[in-house]
């Protein structure tokens, strides 16, 4: 049985992850500088965004974290492919959603905790 999205406290969907969602599935313009944002900054563009949208950050990472989403997690996978997009995990957390044709670049461990 698939761990439940909704209740499995180890699954996360970051902030970022949900922008990126909204952002490259959804067509949402995220606006220049985006990726410059510091975490309380993607929290509060991510509230706002939603409230344009009629939703909640919640429910759209509900809607990220579907039960085959949080099965490739728990198993392991590092990321999970679906139809036009991308699902990047890091660490039992979604930690961004790219387009099919993207691909992440890999810096040195040192340079990606800086």
């Amino acid at each position: 049985m698939p761990p439940d999205a909704q209740t499995d406290p180890i699954l996360v969907v970051s902030n970022h992850a949900a922008l990126r969602y909204l952002e490259r599935v959804r067509g949402v313009d995220l606006g220049h500088g985006f990726s410059k944002l510091s975490r309380e900054e993607e929290r509060l563009l991510l509230w706002k965004i939603c409230g344009d949208l009629k939703t909640t950050p919640p429910k759209v990472k509900e809607i990220i974290l579907t039960p085959d989403v949080a099965a490739a997690m728990v198993a392991g996978a590092t990321k999970f492919v679906s139809p036009g997009f991308v699902i990047v995990f890091r660490d039992g957390t979604v930690s961004t959603v790219l387009e099919p044709q993207m691909r992440k670049k890999r810096l040195p461990k040192k340079a990606r905790r800086g």
